[in-house]
C-alpha cells in the first residue's frame, strides 16, 4: 500500500500542471555572458538533497557551514566517547552554461577525539578537495519534474589524520518533483569508487559504494521549509553492512539569495541510538 501511494504522488506530480512556466532560451549565457538578473530562475539549495537544479550560467552559489558529531559505545570493558568537529565546510559552485555548473568543496578544520578508561586522544586537519559538475536535462526553468546527471573526483588534499591517499569518485542522477499541497519530493541515486591502488603499492582494485538519499520537504511559514530525509549506504567490500541514516533540517530564506539552515542525523542502521550529529550554516547566492 505504501508503495502504490507513492507512486501515485509520483503519476500526480508529471501531470500536475500547477507550476508550468513559459520556457525562455537562456542557450546564449555563459560563464563570461551571465544570466540577466531578471531571467535567473529560482535557487534550490542542496541540504534536502543535491538538487537536480543549476546554478545560472555566470552567477555563483557559496554555501558555509559546520557539523558536530557524536557517539558513545561500549568496547569491552570500556565505554568509548567520540566527539567532533568540521568548521568552515565550503562549498562554492559556478554557472558555466544555462544548464551546466561546477562546484568544489573542502572542509578548512576538523577534529576527532577519543575518550576511553581516562584516556584522550585528539586528532585534527583540514578535509579533501572534492569537485563536481552537474548538467541539468530538464527542468531548469519550469515544470512539475527535474532531472539531473552529475560526477565528480575527490582527491587526497586532507591533512594529519584525514586523508589517506585515496581517490574517490562518483557518477549519480538527481530527481525533483512538485508534488501536489505544497510538498517536494527528492530522489538522489550515486555509485562511488575508490581505486586502493594508490594506499596499496599493488594492481588497481576498485571498491564501489552505492548511495540512495530520499527527502519530502514542505514550507512552514513563509520563507521557512522543513524537510525530512532517509539516506542508504551499501558497498561492495565483502562481509559489510548497509548504513542508514535519518536526517531532518529547517531551511530559513532571510532574503532572496540569503538562505540560513540547521538539522541533526541519526544512524538508523546499524542503530546507534546515542550517536547524533547536528548541522547548520549559511547560504549565498550572487
Amino acid at each position: 500500500m505504501k508503495k502504490n501511494g507513492l507512486m501515485a504522488m509520483l503519476l500526480a506530480s508529471v501531470v500536475w500542471s500547477g507550476r508550468a512556466e513559459n520556457a525562455v532560451d537562456k542557450s546564449e549565457y555563459t560563464l563570461i555572458n551571465p544570466t540577466p538578473k531578471d531571467l535567473m530562475r529560482e535557487w534550490y539549495t542542496d541540504h534536502s538533497g543535491n538538487s537536480p537544479y543549476t546554478i545560472d550560467a555566470g552567477h555563483f552559489a557559496a554555501d558555509v557551514g559546520f557539523s558536530y558529531f557524536y557517539d558513545q559505545y561500549t568496547t569491552g570493558p570500556f565505554t568509548v566517547t567520540e566527539t567532533g568537529w568540521a568548521i568552515g565546510g565550503t562549498r562554492v559552485k559556478v554557472g558555466l552554461l544555462d544548464n551546466l555548473d561546477v562546484s568544489a568543496s573542502i572542509v578548512p578544520y576538523q577534529t576527532i577525539t577519543m575518550s576511553a578508561g581516562g584516556l584522550r586522544q585528539t586528532a585534527s586537519g583540514s578535509g579533501n578537495l572534492s569537485t563536481a559538475l552537474k548538467w541539468n536535462l530538464w527542468g531548469n526553468d519550469g515544470g512539475t519534474t527535474a532531472l539531473a546527471i552529475s560526477g565528480g573526483v575527490t582527491f587526497p588534499t586532507g591533512t594529519g589524520d584525514f586523508s589517506d591517499d585515496l581517490y574517490t569518485g562518483f557518477v549519480g542522477a538527481e530527481f525533483a518533483a512538485h508534488l501536489p499541497y505544497g510538498f517536494m519530493l527528492q530522489i538522489d541515486n550515486s555509485i562511488g569508487l575508490a581505486d586502493f591502488s594508490t594506499t596499496t603499492n599493488g594492481p588497481s582494485r576498485f571498491e564501489a559504494a552505492f548511495g540512495n538519499f530520499i527527502s519530502v520537504s514542505h514550507a512552514i511559514v513563509n520563507d521557512v521549509t522543513a524537510y525530512c530525509a532517509f539516506t542508504t549506504s551499501v558497498s561492495t567490500v565483502a562481509g559489510s553492512d548497509w548504513l542508514g541514516t535519518i536526517v531532518v533540517g529547517v531551511d530559513y530564506r532571510v532574503k532572496e539569495n540569503i538562505e540560513l539552515y540547521i538539522g541533526d542525523a541519526f544512524y538508523v542502521q546499524p542503530l546507534d541510538e546515542h550517536a547524533f550529529a547536528p548541522f547548520g550554516g549559511i547560504a549565498v547566492r550572487f
